[in-house]
């Protein structure tokens, strides 16, 4: 759990069934003072480590990724060692680290890279611009680019298997959406999904089905609905006309 607490921003962990907890360790530190300063270096640190996924563990193993600030003005990606209790600094970049995400063999760790760029208007909601995605390998060290997301958010669908992602990419010609196929050891596309997607696209992790909404005026010309698509040469099917 990422919990505010005396200055800053912790990791926690609740042992059940008694809920008792135990730090870990700090993520980021920022007073109340600062929190309020809305469009300072580090309440931009403190929004992509607040308001994204900024914490995972290993599959079968002792180490928690995680995104903190604690060593410049930007979140970048660490790990947390679970039996020496300590965590080691993964990445240091220009862009503030969210989402990690550990590939099913606990090898590699995708994450990606955001910002927020003025003018903000009223407000300032989610990061704005995306700068990149990346993987880091946990024995070597290495940072390897990914393909960049389309969007300002992280664009990951699901695991095709311990070494490749299912990923959603912006088609220009159609303004809808493809998927790619994305090796997390090279970034390199693989292969793809041609069918053109439209909105809420979810996936299936057992059989990488993907069900998706779908409007009147969507480029695939499925008309309005919630769909599914199984692939295998088989198109979507609509499952239900309310467009969600």
């Amino acid at each position: 759990l990422v919990n505010y607490h005396d200055g800053g921003f912790d990791l926690v962990r609740f042992n059940l069934p008694d809920g008792s907890p135990l730090a870990y360790t700090q993520m980021f530190a920022i007073d109340e003072d600062e929190m309020w300063d809305a469009d300072s270096d580090k309440a931009f640190v403190m929004y992509a480590i607040r308001d994204y996924p900024s914490a995972a563990w290993q599959p079968g193993g002792n180490l928690l990724a995680f995104m903190g600030g604690k060593n410049g003005p930007t979140s970048d990606l660490y790990v947390f060692d679970d039996e020496i209790m300590m965590s080691t600094q993964l990445t240091d970049g220009p862009a503030q680290g969210i989402e990690p995400i550990w590939s099913p063999d606990g090898q590699y760790i995708l994450h990606f890279g955001v910002s927020w760029e003025p003018p903000f208007g009223g407000a300032i909601g989610g990061a704005n611009t995306i700068k990149g995605s990346w993987s880091v390998d946990i024995e070597t060290g290495d940072v390897i680019t990914m393909p960049m997301p389309s969007w300002p958010r992280s664009n990951f669908l699901g695991w095709a298997d311990d070494h490749t992602y299912f990923a959603e990419y912006m088609d220009d010609a159609t303004n809808g959406t493809v998927i790619k196929k994305v090796d997390v050891r090279s970034g390199e596309v693989s292969n793809h999904i041609d069918f053109v997607f439209y909105g809420n696209l979810k996936m299936s992790p057992i059989n990488h089905s993907i069900i998706f909404t779908n409007a009147d005026d969507a480029p695939n010309g499925l008309g309005q609905g919630i769909f599914i698509f199984t692939g295998n040469g088989v198109g979507p099917t609509k499952l239900d006309d309310a467009y969600a």
